[in-house]
């Protein structure tokens, strides 16, 4: 991966919904109503998939991951459109007949390509855009994986009778404390980490803000070695003591860490990006409701506040956030390991903890 390729959103890992509801998103931060036609009303969408309105200014927007010369009739729709406003949005190179239509039409709508989109994005919102780019490096597949695991093995266990389990052999000690160590680091190193990102920076440059990005980036390259590694572990472990584990999850399955573990849910699928979405018209039409209710005195003291926090540097507060949500995670998956340490030792803190490893070493 180049170094201008580390700061760009990774457009093509996405479907055509789902930059649709990214973009929607962005405008909707910007205070734009949104009217996200391929969604609501496909029969009638007419060339654009999302219009964004805001006062006077109207915009229809169109996006296609590789035009090619069946999508000629989108592109005349789009043109024949009422709104002063038009963009074609591609991120793959287009067809060479495609690319004769754009010559065409370039006068009557822009069309974006993948690097422009990407920095109408950093212009518009850096934290938004740093945040998809970091809750789309590779780390985020394999943590979900994980999750997913674990929460298969938490319905498992709602269903297996707690059995008594063999003792665990050599191997399975080995690979036990290989476990605790790779949650550890997940847990307390972003823990550690986050501290030095908890005062605020208010120093924007966009070469720093690059900067930023890149080494977040390879602190996530690096802590991707140890989530390996964890999986590979927790495979083997479990293969050779499923009933050890179960009954380890069984036991705690109403512990408040399992909801760590469940608030992870990175910006990389549609169900999220919806969620996503909804959530933030909700909360606006709340904060239109608080607005309107609150003193003017009240008010003016919000309006500070907002104006405080905007000072602040947006890359530096996505990578504190993206740390608190790895601590987060971590810190759940350290107390599964905890509760299979529990289980086999009845106490890991036990003072005779200290034999098993002198049977182990």
């Amino acid at each position: 991966m180049t170094t201008e390729t580390k700061t760009q959103i990774p457009w093509d890992k996405f479907s055509e919904e789902e930059i649709q509801h990214l973009i929607s998103m962005l405008f909707f931060n910007l205070n734009y109503h949104i009217e996200h036609l391929h969604k609501s009303d496909r029969a009638n969408e007419s060339g654009a998939d999302i219009i964004v309105k805001k006062g006077k200014e109207n915009i229809a927007i169109a996006v296609k991951i590789k035009p090619d010369n069946k999508d000629r009739t989108q592109l005349i729709d789009l043109v024949a459109r009422r709104e002063s406003k038009k963009i074609y949005i591609y991120i793959k190179t287009p067809t060479s007949k495609f690319i004769n239509f754009i010559k065409k039409y370039n006068k009557k709508v822009e069309f974006w390509d993948a690097k422009k989109l990407n920095d109408f994005f950093f212009q518009k919102n850096p934290y938004f855009s740093s945040y998809i780019i970091f809750d789309n490096h590779q780390i985020n597949d394999s943590l979900i994986e994980i999750k997913e695991l674990l929460f298969w093995l938490l319905e498992l266990s709602k269903d297996a009778a707690k059995k008594e389990f063999s003792p665990m052999d050599k191997e399975s000690h080995f690979l036990l404390w290989r476990l605790k160590d790779a949650s550890v680091v997940l847990n307390q190193t972003n823990f550690l980490i986050e501290r030095l990102f908890e005062e605020p920076f208010n120093f924007k440059n966009k070469i720093f803000e690059e900067h930023f990005i890149r080494i977040f980036l390879n602190y996530l390259d690096t802590l991707q070695i140890k989530i390996i590694s964890f999986k590979k572990y927790f495979l083997k472990f479990l293969e050779k003591n499923p009933q050890l584990v179960l009954n380890s999850i069984s036991e705690h399955s109403s512990s408040s860490h399992w909801f760590f573990i469940s608030g992870y849910n990175p910006i990389n699928d549609i169900s999220v990006l919806k969620n996503e979405l909804n959530e933030a018209i909700e909360n606006k039409k709340l904060l239109n409701i608080l607005h309107k209710n609150i003193k003017k005195k009240r008010y003016r003291d919000i309006e500070e506040y907002e104006k405080d926090i905007a000072k602040g540097n947006d890359i530096w507060k996505a990578i504190q956030n993206k740390l608190k949500s790895l601590h987060y995670l971590g810190e759940g998956i350290e107390y599964v390991i905890d509760d299979i340490l529990t289980q086999n030792f009845n106490d890991p803190d036990r003072l005779d903890i200290a034999k098993d490893f002198d049977d182990f070493f």
